[in-house]
């Protein structure tokens, strides 16, 4: 039976990388609809709010799945492979953050970059913001198939 650290863990990530897509599939096209300082102001008035959400469900994610993959692999549950792929994931995912996104957000809402900075630097942030979508994915499949695996086993 998989363990409760991981099956939270692999809720987590789904609701950590459903949340990123949301922002990746509808929010990311509105801002590069608007014109630059139209965006920056945007960005500058709403990204806490963002943040709220997102920086605490991201923190989760990573601690509760570091700590099951450290569970499952002192404990060798089947599967614990699978949720160590998936905190290694969840580590780039979170470290992107401190990385590049603490200096680009606030670049982006200072009001202090010109039309075509603030374009080429929420082209990055999009970027950026794909890879961490796509290592999310990574993260939760992993542990998706960690607790799969760990599933079929008898408990210890």
């Amino acid at each position: 039976m998989p363990s409760l650290l991981a099956q939270l863990a692999a809720l987590l990530l789904g609701l950590l990388t459903g949340a990123m897509l949301l922002i990746g599939i509808s929010l990311v096209p509105y801002w590069t609809s608007l014109e630059p300082v139209e965006f920056s102001r945007w960005f500058a008035a709403n990204s806490s709010l963002i943040g709220r959400l997102m920086v605490p469900l991201g923190s989760l994610a990573t601690v509760v799945t570091v700590l099951a993959a450290v569970s499952a692999a002192v404990r060798r549950l089947p599967g614990w492979h699978w949720i160590a792929t998936a905190a290694i994931a969840a580590l780039f995912v979170a470290a992107i953050y401190p990385l590049y996104y603490t200096t680009a957000n606030a670049a982006l809402s200072s009001g202090a970059l010109a039309p075509a900075e603030i374009t080429a630097e929420l082209a990055r942030w999009r970027t950026w913001h794909w890879a961490r979508i796509v290592a999310g994915a990574v993260a939760f499949v992993a542990a998706i198939r960690g607790c799969s695996l760990a599933a079929r086993w008898p408990a210890a």
